[in-house]
């Protein structure tokens, strides 16, 4: 993954990896890596964390894919596979639970947190 100023100039190489997500704030990007995640050599996708510059690269939360991540105050912010809202903050490496629901397209931004909730009509 690079980086280059918005008018096509200063390209730069920040990390080696492959990712199928990026996100960026003003201090970090998170993207997801592909890394073996069990003693049988199970591959998969794990959510990491560096410095803007490359530096500091780190796992968010150990063997997990995060999606739909945001970061607001030092938190950040997802769903999981059960559709939950959590946060960990970072560099903890330990979840919380926020929001128990079925939450879909979650964005964070000024202290809330915004998502579609669907729910089934039977229920």
């Amino acid at each position: 993954m690079g980086n280059i100023l918005l008018d096509g100039t200063d390209i730069s190489l920040v990390s080696n990896n492959e990712t199928g997500f990026l996100g960026v704030t003003e201090k970090y990007i998170i993207f997801d890596k592909i890394v073996q995640t069990g003693d049988n050599g199970e591959v998969g996708q794990v959510t990491y964390i560096m410095n803007l510059d490359g530096s500091n690269e780190r796992v968010v939360i150990e063997n997990k894919k995060l999606s739909h991540v945001n970061i607001e105050n030092e938190y950040i912010y997802y769903l999981n596979d059960d559709q939950n809202i959590y946060r960990t903050k970072i560099d903890s490496g330990k979840e919380e639970l926020v929001y128990e629901g079925k939450a879909y397209l979650l964005n964070v931004y000024n202290n809330y947190a915004y998502f579609f909730n669907y729910t089934n009509s039977d229920n």
